[in-house]
């Protein structure tokens, strides 16, 4: 059956309603103006080498997906879809590899978001893997089942995912974690929200 790529951003959101964790969905909009009259040098990202990577005019940024609401923090979260590990067969072998790659616009226009909504906020990326079978969805603390499909969650701070990235594509502006370092940096989210009940 053919989906959209909307499908994991619905998966996600079904599943802040079924844990109870209150939430706002952003409007979809490209890219989303900064209040009158703010400039990126006010957010103080002049000195942030990402800044350079926001394209177009300085007054506007790339939205993100939800504001959701945690005991412990709030997060702003760019929800990203990837294909999930593929499981054992007799045709290929086990992958656990986790893509993970995203543009440096996505960062910088996060970070710039944090700033702007300030202390008690944080900017995270939720890689939502749709998974095939459940040697798959065996690798993720925290999964989703939603519209007959099975997804694996793992949440990044912004912040970890940009000490830790490397470029992937120069000409498309992308980079990516090594899955090293990915293990360490990305888990469950309710652990960075401290949402309750948790998100499992």
């Amino acid at each position: 059956m053919h989906r959209n790529s909307k499908h994991y951003e619905q998966a996600f959101a079904a599943r802040l309603r079924e844990s109870q964790t209150p939430y706002i969905s952003v409007d979809e909009a490209r890219r989303t103006l900064l209040p009158k009259g703010a400039r990126l040098r006010e957010l103080d990202l002049a000195d942030d080498p990402l800044a350079g990577s926001i394209r177009g005019s300085r007054t506007t940024l790339k939205s993100f997906d939800f504001v959701v609401y945690g005991s412990a923090r709030n997060l702003l979260v760019e929800v990203k879809g990837r294909q999930g590990p593929r499981g054992a067969s007799p045709h290929r072998q086990k992958s656990s590899r986790l893509e993970n790659w995203v543009t440096r616009d996505d960062l910088a226009s996060l970070r710039a978001w944090e700033r702007l909504f300030g202390d008690g906020f944080d900017a995270v990326l939720v890689f939502v893997y749709a998974c095939e079978d459940s040697l798959a969805l065996a690798q993720f603390e925290e999964t989703i089942e939603h519209d007959d499909m099975r997804y694996g969650i793992r949440a990044a701070p912004v912040n970890d995912y940009v000490a830790h990235m490397k470029t992937r594509s120069p000409r498309w502006g992308t980079v990516d974690v090594p899955a090293s370092h990915f293990s360490q940096i990305a888990g469950p989210l309710g652990a960075l929200a401290g949402c309750a009940p948790t998100l499992v």
